[in-house]
């Protein structure tokens, strides 16, 4: 050590603490200049004499080292002494402004570890739990030479002023370094040395300037060059700074094994952290080593690292066991388990459960489900068809985990600001949150590209996701902090926002580091593909390696060990989650724009900046890179990170062509300001329905969570909510009232219209249409087609525009004749019990539904089936008029006189599809008495004799039909009463004009006397005959109670009579449509429905309806959140259930407004003939 301070005194001699020359005017000027050229200036020639040097002169504001220069050459004539000087708090290492980025030369380390000790300092000091602190430099250089000569290392690569320092001792002691390192890396003490630096010392506040923090950098350095993390064996070990290879950790220690893995935990975890990697263990030895050691020392571990330990735990067991498992049910129910055991530990900890937890937590999980992906399919149909089920079930989860994993980083991101963080955000966000984020938004995309049983709100939720996640990547300030993962999400995005008929060859990338990405995925893609990236042209594997041998010859030989060299070039290559992309190795140097090169072309102008700043790059940066657009098409799958089934431009086209909070073409504050003024005040910005019940809103209270939970169930609470609906799955179960649940906004309109006239949609209608924003129509919310409600959209809300207007006669606007009937006007937010209400005032009624909740709305323009339906028509065939507001922003009346497309299209095409109805006027009819017969049946559980039954009641139906009868039929065969299971049906059966209730019940005798003679003792009943005065009376008893606030799917289809007489497959069928929940058959057609002439002819509803006695339904619900109950629930409902009758019925259809949401072929399904004749 003499030697080195001889050398350091004879290098900086007028540094000492209190010097006070100054350098010369003419150095300072020359340091002004060099310094906007960043690279050092040699002193001038009277500087040199009086031995300054213009590099350590505090003069120059902008940065100040000689306090620095002093502080350290003090420390190291300090190291020669034995006295025990403590340094660490004034040994200051921030990076200066002026950095010469080459170094003294290359250094095992590369150019970033200043970033290093940023992001740990900032952020990882937590880990360092173990030992205690080291007091000092000298006591630190005793116990491990390495760590000292690493401080000495950085410090001189990062400071400008301490370059000279280094170049002088460097030569002269190399030799002293290299035995130093070979013998450190055999010693525990190396462990134990990166510990106690990264505990020295420990000040209460955390701050990136303070030594303390920085220093743990420098221990990430000092690993990352032992390679101590690595399981892998030893290679070849050669002198000096190169060839250290990778140490077997064992090696380190055969007295404290257990405690020399859990420093190797403690440092690799932080190395896979910063560099997103997985959990560096890979072995259950590792893994009972490291709980032995915690074991040890369990009192002095924060609980929080021992979940972040037990997070890993579960993860290495999942890649150990699911890797390569191909048996789907052992697969699926093992991913159960562990799935279990991760919402367990949550459970049980929430108490110490911090955001850090939070996102390895949904990490795990996302890591978890993804292996699905992993899942072989089978020559068996059958077989593929339940993988598919549990693969369903389990990918909805990893879309929930998805979510909640950006959502949370997302949160965490916003904690970050340009004011706090001047250098911007990259250097300071831990590089696992970004890796986590890469990582949620690659499940993403694979998810879109493969997934083809998603629904449209999981497209919609999952293309929101993905922007969400690139606009926490395009965070960073400038082209100098973009990172691979943000370009290669901008690529793919715009890929995803190119139409067909845009020329890919279009497509520009304006950075080189963009043309690095696409270089890689391209590049990649051909090679998983067998590609030629040159033309997009198939090659057979073999060609395919002659390709591949060509552009290896291409590349230059890297130097081991040397991340780059003097001349900027860089090599080696590095993982990126779960996607790998090699750094291709490229001159800094001689760069110049090019003209409109292929991209195979431009190999050598090709840079990686994964590594390197963009503030090293020399002269313009900039290129314009135009792509193949044939390879491009045929590589999208492989961009989309799928192995089949692409995704169209055209589907790309229609999930991205609205705008969304997350863009920039979303109308500003001030636009929606605008827009609120011009509507007095009626644009509301709701937040979710159950935002009390969750402590991240600020309207949480207990209370008010209280009295929402009391109220989820009821519809009336949804109704009254400007953005709440009546089935949770609707808005993707986004809020719910349990405390526990997650809630967000996203699953629900971002602003709503609470319109009080048609003024007010028309501004809504304009406002959307010129802002190029989603538009939905909310009016009740009782809708199982999820028309109601839209993520990122502008609402209508219509629940208060109500008002009637009662005709004797009506004439329709520009019409000559007057129809001659009772008529009601009423707007387009009232509601089916208000308009009987009134209605029966006046001695009158209508053909309108028992949903308490319906509005007029959407019952008819979907149809509107009624008690009455099968004398008097559908609620659509009773229309003579409508008002509505066009796409377009007009304000139109349609009616057989005018507007007759709009007239016919709006009565039965479906609800908000043409146009924002207002008001609309319908045929109303005398109040008569109405007779009642109610029963229900119970035998023996899934028995003959209830199918039996069940066969013969059915065949009655058509002659019921023809006696004017309706009926609402409810059928189970396994289901309970008082706690006995039976097989049950239930029957409401009506009779419009009757004259008592005997003359229904009468036309019971003959089914009764049927079935106590041939089933004696064999069933039980329950029968009640009533006569109401109305159908008012009626509605008051009968009116549709469902639950509301659950998750719930249904399935429809229309049934025409003969096919309960004469089709012998039709029992096979029924039996399988009920499945193990039920049935609901409602007999609301008849000659009303067949042979009804509606105004202007015809409309629109589905032509089915005109053959049909039976509207069938089934429905299912599930426990919120699980999405392997609504896989099974919706696939049953959807592939079996409803399937069974489409087989049976090929030619029939389903009713629109009681549906599958995602109804196969719906076009002829819901409306057949109708769908391509607008014209009618």
């Amino acid at each position: 050590m003499n030697r080195l301070s001889s050398d350091i005194s004879k290098v900086a001699p007028d540094l000492r603490s209190g010097s006070r020359a100054k350098s010369c005017t003419r150095c300072r000027q020359a340091k002004l200049a060099c310094d906007a050229r960043r690279h050092l200036h040699e002193a001038c020639s009277r500087c040199k004499l009086k031995n300054l040097d213009c590099r350590f002169d505090a003069n120059f504001k902008r940065v100040a080292t000689r306090k620095l220069t002093e502080e350290i050459s003090h420390g190291m004539h300090a190291l020669r002494s034995t006295e025990q000087t403590c340094l660490p708090e004034r040994l200051t290492l921030k990076p200066a402004r002026n950095i010469d980025r080459s170094g003294p030369g290359p250094t095992p380390w590369g150019h970033s570890t200043w970033r290093h000790r940023l992001f740990f300092g900032e952020h990882y000091h937590p880990y360092s739990i173990f030992i205690q602190p080291s007091p000092s430099l000298s006591d630190l250089l005793t116990r491990s030479p390495l760590l000292f000569w690493t401080i000495i290392l950085v410090a001189s690569q990062d400071h400008a002023q301490f370059a000279a320092v280094y170049q002088k001792v460097t030569a002269e002691h190399e030799g002293l370094l290299s035995p130093i390192l070979q013998r450190a890396i055999q010693q525990i003490e190396t462990i134990h040395a990166l510990l106690l630096l990264c505990m020295w010392p420990i000040p209460q506040s955390r701050h990136f300037h303070n030594p303390a923090w920085n220093y743990i950098g420098l221990a990430i350095n000092a690993a990352m060059q032992l390679n101590c993390h690595s399981p892998l064996g030893p290679t070849s070990k050669t002198d000096g700074w190169k060839g250290l290879g990778h140490i077997a950790v064992n090696e380190l220690s055969t007295i404290d094994q257990s405690r020399t893995w859990l420093g190797c935990f403690w440092v690799g975890n932080v190395i896979a952290a910063f560099y997103g990697l997985p959990p560096p263990m890979s072995t259950q030895q590792q893994i009972r080593s490291v709980d032995k050691a915690l074991s040890a020392i369990s009192n002095s571990i924060p609980p929080w690292w021992g979940l972040l330990f037990s997070i890993v735990k579960i993860t290495n067991s999942v890649m150990d066991t699911l890797g390569c498992l191909e048996d789907h049910a052992l697969h699926f129910s093992l991913t159960q388990v562990f799935d279990d055991q991760l919402n367990e530990l949550k459970r049980a900890n929430s108490d110490i459960w911090i955001s850090k937890i939070e996102i390895e937590w949904c990490n795990a999980k996302l890591y978890l489900y993804a292996l699905t992906f992993t899942i072989p399919t089978n020559a068996n149909p059958s077989h593929n068809i339940q993988i598919q089920i549990h693969r369903q079930a389990i990918l909805h989860k990893a879309l929930e985990a998805a979510s909640n994993l950006i959502t949370e980083l997302k949160k965490l991101g916003q904690l970050y600001t340009s004011d706090s963080y001047p250098g911007g955000l990259l250097n300071f966000v831990p590089k696992s949150y970004f890796t986590a984020l890469f990582n949620a938004t690659t499940f993403l995309f694979r998810f879109m590209a493969t997934y083809i049983s998603r629904t449209p709100s999981q497209e919609n939720h999952a293309m929101g996701l993905i922007v969400e996640a690139h606009k926490v990547f395009q965070s960073f300030p400038g082209q100098r902090e973009l990172t691979r993962a943000a370009i290669h999400i901008e690529m793919l995005m715009e890929i995803l926002r190119v139409g067909a008929s845009v020329n890919l060859n279009e497509l520009v990338v304006n950075n080189k580091l963009g043309a690095s990405v696409m270089f890689d995925a391209v590049f990649h893609a051909c090679r998983q593909r067998n590609i030629d990236p040159r033309t997009g042209q198939a090659l057979t594997v073999q060609e395919w390696k002659t390709v591949n041998e060509t552009f290896a010859q291409r590349l230059p030989e890297a130097p081991a060990q040397k991340m780059m060299d003097r001349n900027g070039n860089v090599s080696g290559s590095v993982g990126y989650g779960s996607d790998g992309f090699d750094l291709i190795p490229q001159s800094l140097t001689g760069i110049s724009e090019v003209q409109n090169p292929q991209w195979w072309e431009a190999w050598d102008n090709y840079i990686d900046l994964f590594q390197v700043g963009v503030e090293q790059l020399p002269g313009p940066a900039i290129m314009k890179m135009r792509f193949s657009g044939s390879c491009l098409l045929s590589l999208l799958p492989i961009l989309l990170l799928s192995s089949s089934s692409p995704l169209s431009f055209a589907l790309a086209q229609k999930l991205t062509c609205k705008t969304t909070p997350n863009d920039f073409t979303w109308p500003s504050l001030s636009q929606w300001a605008s827009l609120n003024h011009s509507l007095s005040g009626r644009l509301l910005h709701p937040l979710p329905p159950a935002s009390a019940c969750h402590p991240s809103f600020p309207d949480f209270s207990n209370d008010t969570c209280a009295k929402i939970r009391d109220q989820w169930s009821n519809f009336t609470f949804h109704q009254n909510n400007p953005v709440s609906v009546a089935w949770n799955n609707m808005n993707n179960d986004s809020c719910l009232s349990d405390a526990s649940a997650p809630c967000s906004e996203l699953g629900y309109p971002v602003y709503v219209v609470n319109a009080s006239s048609a003024h007010d949609i028309k501004l809504a209608v304009n406002f959307a249409r010129e802002h190029n924003v989603r538009l939905n129509v909310k009016a009740s919310g009782h809708d199982y087609l999820r028309r109601s409600t839209a993520p990122y959209s502008l609402s209508i809300w219509t629940r208060y525009m109500v008002g009637y207007e009662f005709h004797d006669t009506f004439r329709p606007k520009g019409c000559h004749t007057t129809i001659k009937t009772t008529a009601v006007t009423a707007e387009a937010g009232s509601y089916v019990k208000d308009i009987y209400y009134n209605l029966n005032l006046r001695n009158q009624t209508c053909v309108d539904g028992l949903g308490a909740e319906v509005t007029m709305g959407g019952y008819l323009t979907g149809g509107g089936h009624s008690p009455i339906s099968h004398i008097y028509g559908l609620g659509a065939d009773q229309v003579y008029e409508v008002e509505m507001v066009t796409p377009t922003g007009e304000i139109v009346t349609a009616n057989e006189c005018q507007n007759t497309d709009l007239f016919w299209a709006v009565r039965g095409g479906g609800g908000g599809t043409f146009g924002v109805l207002t008001k609309v006027t319908i045929r109303t009819i005398p109040a008569t008495p109405i007779a009642v017969y109610d029963f229900t049946l119970e035998t023996a559980p899934n028995s003959t004799t209830y199918w039996e039954i069940l066969s013969y009641f059915l065949a009655q139906y058509p002659a019921l039909s023809a006696a004017n009868v309706s009926a609402y039929t409810y059928l189970d065969a396994n289901t309970s009463s008082d706690g006995e299971a039976v097989a049950s049906f239930q029957g409401v059966f009506v009779l419009p004009d009757a004259s008592s209730a005997s003359e229904l019940a009468d036309m019971w005798a003959p089914f009764w006397a049927h079935v106590n003679e041939t089933y004696p003792n064999q069933t039980t009943t329950k029968v009640v005959s009533n006569l109401f005065p109305n159908l008012y009376a009626l509605y008051e008893v009968y009116a549709d109670g469902s639950t509301a606030g659950i998750d719930k799917v249904v399935g429809s289809w229309l049934l025409p009579s003969e096919t309960l007489t004469n089709n012998e497959g039709f029992s096979d069928a029924l039996r399988t449509f009920m499945g193990d929940a039920g049935a609901r058959l409602y007999m609301v057609s008849g000659n009303g429905v067949w042979d009804v002439v509606p105004r202007g002819g015809s409309d629109s509803v589905n032509p089915a309806w005109r053959k049909a006695l039976i509207h069938a339904v089934t429905s299912k619900d599930w426990t919120p959140l699980n999405e392997i109950e609504r896989a099974e629930r919706e696939y049953s409902v959807n592939r079996v259930q409803t399937e069974a009758l489409r087989q049976l019925l090929p030619e029939s259809g389903a009713y629109v407004n009681e549906a599958y949401i995602n109804e196969p072929d719906f076009q002829r399904a819901f409306w057949g003939k109708n769908y391509h004749s607008p014209s009618g």
